[in-house]
Parts: C-alpha cells; sequence; structure tokens
C-alpha cells in the first residue's frame, strides 16, 4: 500500500512510495465531472375491491426505475427496471410482470395488457394519462374491481 505521496498538484506530477520502499511516479488526469441526472420512478399500487366489500384491500405494489437519456434534448424517459412486490398470495404470478409500460415524449406512460386477477378471472388493463399521481378502475366477474393507482417520483 502507499505510504506517502510527495509533489506538486499544479504540475499534475506526484511522487509516491510504496511500503517496502520502491518509488512511483503518478499522472494526474482531469477528468470531467458528470453531473447526476434526477431519477423517476412509477409507483404502481393494485387494489382488489370485491362486490359486497366496503373497502378495497392493496394486493400489490410495484415500482418501475426511469431514466431521462443522456444525450436527449426531448423530456422522453426510459424504463430501466422494475420490481414487483406481492402482498398477497393473490397477486403472485398473474401477470402483472408482463403488461407492457410505455413512457411517452409528452411526459404520459402507457400500460397495456390482459393480467389473471385471480385464478381465471382476467382484467385487460389500458391505461393512458400523465405521469402524475392518478388511478384507473377495471372489472372482472360480476361486480368486481381491480383499482390502480400510480405515482411519479423525482429524486
Amino acid at each position: 500500500y502507499l505510504t506517502t505521496i510527495k509533489g506538486n498538484l499544479q504540475d499534475d506530477d506526484l511522487t509516491s512510495y510504496w511500503r517496502e520502499g520502491d518509488k512511483i511516479r503518478l499522472k494526474l488526469e482531469k477528468i470531467e465531472t458528470v453531473q447526476k441526472l434526477p431519477s423517476h420512478s412509477l409507483n404502481l399500487s393494485w387494489f382488489t375491491k370485491m362486490i359486497g366489500d366496503e373497502k378495497a384491500v392493496l394486493v400489490a405494489e410495484d415500482r418501475y426505475f426511469l431514466e431521462k437519456p443522456r444525450d436527449s434534448n426531448v423530456s422522453s424517459l426510459n424504463v430501466l427496471g422494475s420490481e414487483f412486490n406481492h402482498l398477497t398470495i393473490d397477486a403472485e404470478n398473474h401477470g402483472r410482470e408482463n403488461l407492457k409500460l410505455t413512457i411517452n415524449d409528452d411526459m404520459t406512460f402507457t400500460l397495456k395488457g390482459k393480467m389473471e386477477v385471480f385464478e381465471g378471472e382476467f382484467a385487460q388493463i389500458g391505461v393512458q394519462s400523465e405521469l402524475e399521481s392518478g388511478q384507473r378502475t377495471f372489472f372482472f366477474g360480476p361486480g368486481d374491481s381491480l383499482i390502480v393507482k400510480w405515482e411519479h417520483f423525482v429524486e
């Protein structure tokens, strides 16, 4: 390991010594700092409400990680990845992972696809909306509903 560093930073020339006594010269190079762009996420909360129930039940929470392309002068966002959190057994393996999410140049999003809410009961999902907070209700079965709420976060 290095024990000492001597030199003049103005000259970009430094001398250093290894613990064993070997002398090494270091050449400094200026690295331009890259401005960190804000990170975005779109969080979806999924609820089911059965006919006769007073309240909807939260069954899953999903998060999509979004990023603005570095070389882009438009306000579009790319989907970098996602994580799916199943809060009930009914929420597992029913197709939320297969829904197609698209972020549009005008900062709206589209979420499309078919998912199985409960075994044998399907809902066709079709959302096109502003990224800001909102919610939609989809019906499946006689009077049962699937509710999706979303929030857009910039960190």
